[in-house]
């Protein structure tokens, strides 16, 4: 039987020439991460070992805060983590730490400024008033305490009497008092009216809360009684705008009841 004879195949010479250009990308891709694998470690050793990234100052800054807590704030940092490299500083951990040190602080955000500092922003709600106890202690709409709050902001709030602030409630708490959700659900009815919101208060009173009063910048006391303020608001403001009124003689105006009382000043 005769022998089938099979044909030799030959290697395409285009396939053999490509081989070449694709040892030289091959060898060019293997050297360009060589680069960049050292680059990087160059750079690790440069952020993470130079002198240049050192922490050696704290920003903080917040509309409301006392200046001297910002700065105990700054000094309290650079305490913990002053010459530490900044990459290593916990950012978040800072932030929680301050969060239950300021509870009464809405947001707080700490962030790296390179090459060698700290940005550290605090926000509070805005203070409404101020609850006169033993000492002033401004608070919120919402009822929180807020005792980093500087003095400046705080001057031309009217004071709420007649409440008593414990010992927790003056660490940045929300206030549970019935008597200053009163007079903070009071406040907010005056501040709703442009007319009333102008000419006061200056203080409120919720010592008696069957009948609250509170104190107009012309220094006439009005008595709202302990609820519908909306009302009770509504009959004060239309008996104030009445030009029939010496308001530079009248003391009190008692609007607790549908009959409204006028009490003349002592001459």
């Amino acid at each position: 039987m005769a022998q089938k004879k099979y044909k030799k195949t030959k290697t395409s010479s285009g396939f053999a020439g490509a081989r070449e250009p694709l040892s030289r990308i091959a060898l060019s891709a293997v050297m360009m991460l060589g680069v960049v694998f050292v680059l990087s470690l160059f750079l690790r050793t440069f952020f993470y070992g130079s002198d240049y990234f050192k922490l050696k100052t704290v920003k903080t800054d917040s509309l409301f805060l006392a200046p001297a807590v910002g700065q105990s704030i700054n000094n309290q940092i650079i305490k913990a983590y002053g010459g530490r490299n900044v990459f290593g500083v916990p950012l978040k951990g800072i932030a929680e730490s301050l969060r239950r040190i300021y509870p009464d602080s809405n947001n707080i955000s700490v962030k790296l400024a390179l090459p060698d500092r700290l940005n550290i922003a605090v926000k509070f709600a805005r203070p409404v008033a101020v609850m006169r106890d033993s000492k002033l202690y401004p608070i919120d709409d919402e009822g929180f305490v807020m005792p980093s709050v500087g003095g400046a902001y705080t001057k031309d709030l009217p004071i709420i009497d007649g409440v008593s602030v414990k010992y927790d409630r003056k660490t940045g708490k929300q206030s549970s008092s019935g008597r200053i959700k009163m007079a903070l659900e009071l406040l907010r009815s005056i501040r709703a009216s442009r007319y009333l919101s102008e000419t006061g208060p200056v203080s409120i009173d919720v010592s008696n809360v069957s009948n609250i009063s509170f104190v107009m910048k012309s220094g006439i006391k009005a008595f709202v009684g302990s609820e519908n303020f909306d009302d009770r608001l509504y009959l004060l403001e239309r008996v104030l705008r009445d030009g029939r009124l010496s308001k530079d003689k009248i003391k009190y105006i008692d609007v607790s009841t549908q009959d409204v009382v006028i009490g003349p000043k002592d001459e």
